[in-house]
């Protein structure tokens, strides 16, 4: 008769902290519900934008026996305004997506460390430059060995942090020292003029990437919580 397997659970896979479910809850929906938004919102841009472009198209074929020169000309009296319309949009759209996610962190930040506040006496820090390392601050000290590998993931979203500041605060002109935090991003094209750098266009790239990187550090920070409140219960 075959020996029988003994059962074993690593006590470190339970959740002890009842309030962590309620937290990844609401964490998991609105990173959700955050990423189908964007996608609807540029589909719906694309929507538009497809449809100038075919009318561009159409007045181009009826057109097409007219001078090169003429007819750009004719294109740029009859379109040029909705084509810079369009453009603004894509960067007003952008721009506000990329507020929105950073919105959504800090509202997260907020709710996890009040909550571990009220369970665990978590010190709030009460003044600071802004509000995400304010609630980053505050948790950094209950984080103990967990903090270095939580740190790298957190340093790219507020280096990113920067540019939200940038275009949201700044018209989108951004000192020397912003600019060392966001000069190596592909995604972002600027122009420099006398020590001031002027952000031209943010690719949906930036967005994507932000948002994943934004899910990818409150996912391992829930798992750094889940091990330091399962040891403190």
């Amino acid at each position: 008769m075959p020996a029988k397997k003994k059962m074993s659970f690593d006590l470190n896979n339970i959740t002890k902290w009842s309030d962590l479910f309620y937290i990844d809850f609401e964490i998991s929906i609105g990173l959700d519900a955050s990423r189908k938004m964007i996608s609807m919102q540029n589909e719906s841009y694309e929507l538009i934008h497809q449809e100038l472009l075919n009318k561009i198209k159409a007045t181009k074929q009826e057109n097409g026996n007219m001078d090169e020169n003429d007819l750009e000309a004719y294109l740029g009296h009859l379109y040029g305004i909705e084509e810079h319309t369009m453009s603004e949009l894509n960067r007003i759209l952008t721009y506000n997506q990329i507020s929105g996610i950073f919105s959504f962190f800090e509202n997260k930040l907020k709710l996890v460390c009040e909550k571990l506040q009220e369970s665990f006496n978590l010190e709030i820090i009460v003044k600071s430059n802004s509000v995400i390392l304010k609630y980053w601050s505050s948790l950094l000290p209950f984080l103990e060995e967990e903090r270095p590998y939580i740190e790298r993931l957190f340093t790219p979203i507020i280096n990113r942090y920067t540019v939200r500041n940038v275009v949201c605060h700044q018209n989108c002109i951004a000192d020397q020292k912003q600019f060392e935090q966001f000069r190596h991003e592909k995604s972002i094209t600027f122009n420099d003029f006398e020590n001031k750098y002027y952000i031209i266009d943010i690719q949906q790239e930036f967005v994507s990437t932000l948002l994943d990187q934004v899910m990818l550090f409150l996912e391992q920070l829930l798992k750094a919580i889940k091990l330091k409140t399962n040891q403190l219960l």
